[in-house]
C-alpha cells in the first residue's frame, strides 16, 4: 500500500501539528538533522516530505503507522509505535550483536524489497534511522541486524498482505 505524501498545503502548514506528528518529527530531527538545517517542525516537514513519506510506508508495512490523510505526515503512528518509543526512552540500552538475530541483514533486505521494491536501500532512509534509534535495528559492528521484534512485525505485515491478496 502506498501512503499519500505529507500534506503540503499552506493552510495545513500553518495549523498546529498534532501530538503524533510532533513526536515523529522530533524523532526524525534527532536521527537526521544536518548542521545547517531548520529546527522548526513545520519547515522540517515541508523540506523532508519525501523522506517522511518513505518512512511512513515502512512503518505502515510493519503495523507501526496508519494512513491518515488529515495528518500533516499523511500517516499517524500507531499506539504500538508510540509504546516502543516510550519504552526505548525509559530504558535506553546499548545494542549488542546478541540482541540482533542471526541473518538479520537478510531480513532487512527482504523488508526493503517488500516495502519499496528492489530499487531502494533501507539503510539510506529516514525510517531505517528511526528503527535503529528505537532499537528495532541494531548496528552490530560488521552488519545491520534485525531484532526479534522487527522480525515479528515484518512477518505479520507480510502475511497480512498475502491474506489480503488472496481475497
Amino acid at each position: 500500500m502506498v501512503l499519500p505524501a505529507p500534506v503540503q498545503k499552506d493552510t495545513h502548514m500553518t495549523e498546529k501539528l498534532d501530538t503524533g506528528s510532533r513526536l515523529m518529527i522530533t524523532i526524525f530531527q534527532q536521527v537526521f538533522l544536518p548542521q545547517d538545517d531548520e529546527r522548526d517542525p513545520k519547515k522540517y516537514l515541508k523540506k523532508y516530505a519525501t523522506d517522511i513519506k518513505l518512512a511512513g510506508q515502512l512503518f505502515e508495512y510493519l503495523g507501526l503507522a496508519q494512513i491518515d490523510e488529515r495528518s500533516p505526515l499523511g500517516w499517524k503512528p500507531t499506539d504500538q509505535l508510540v509504546d516502543i518509543i516510550a519504552k526505548k526512552a525509559a530504558r535506553p540500552s546499548k545494542p549488542t550483536a546478541k540482541s540482533a538475530i542471526n541473518g538479520g541483514g537478510v531480513i532487512l533486505d527482504l523488508l526493503t524489497d517488500a516495502v519499496f521494491g528492489q530499487d531502494h536501500e533501507l539503510h539510506n532512509h529516514l525510517g531505517d534511522k528511526v528503527l535503529n534509534a528505537i532499537g528495532l535495528i541494531q548496528d552490530c559492528e560488521k552488519y545491520w541486524g534485525a531484532t526479534p521484534l522487527l522480525l515479528q512485525l515484518f512477518a505479520y505485515g507480510y502475511y497480512q498482505r498475502q491474506m489480503a491478496s488472496e481475497r
